[in-house]
């Protein structure tokens, strides 16, 4: 039976969940951008409502962005903190990876169909984070573009790509 804390910092409202036995619990913030002040509070409200002890814990997921500069630095001292006290592996995921794996679930494909999926997220002006998934909905979806910072025209220019050599 495998236990993993999830943290996402990234964006301006930050959750945790707890996942055990195929149950996912989980916790966001009333606040936006109060990560520092709610997100050890979530944390502890969900291990109290489930019963789990930090130590029972196998692993640590949290979100490594792209997002907020300072809500992924919270979000890593938090992780990295708990991972150091009680001894538990982190696992870095992306959130880009999680638009893809979001998007793939809400388009209604079953399972072990391959799907490519252009993720993307303003970041400053013109700048936006891009990356592109295969995902089948079966394991991790499986990075195609790496995450990057780039421009409207880059971003069109994969996709006019994309649609060629289709």
């Amino acid at each position: 039976m495998t236990t993993l804390l999830a943290i996402d910092t990234a964006a301006d409202i930050c959750s945790v969940a707890i996942s055990r036995e195929s149950r996912l619990r989980h916790r966001t913030s009333p606040g936006v951008r109060k990560h520092a002040a709610d997100v050890l509070p979530m944390i502890q409200s969900l291990l109290d409502e489930t019963g789990i002890k930090l130590k029972d814990v196998d692993a640590i997921v949290m979100v490594s962005g792209p997002g907020s500069f300072t809500g992924l630095r919270i979000g890593t001292a938090v992780a990295q903190g708990l991972s150091f006290g009680a001894d538990i592996p982190i696992i870095r995921i992306s959130s880009l990876m999680m638009l893809a794996r979001a998007a793939f679930l809400a388009s209604g494909r079953r399972s072990g169909t391959d799907c490519i999926l252009f993720t993307c997220m303003h970041a400053r002006e013109d700048e936006y984070y891009f990356a592109a998934y295969c995902d089948n909905g079966n394991s991790a979806p499986r990075m195609l573009i790496a995450d990057q910072i780039t421009d409207a025209a880059s971003i069109l220019a994969h996709l006019d790509t994309q649609q060629h050599s289709s």
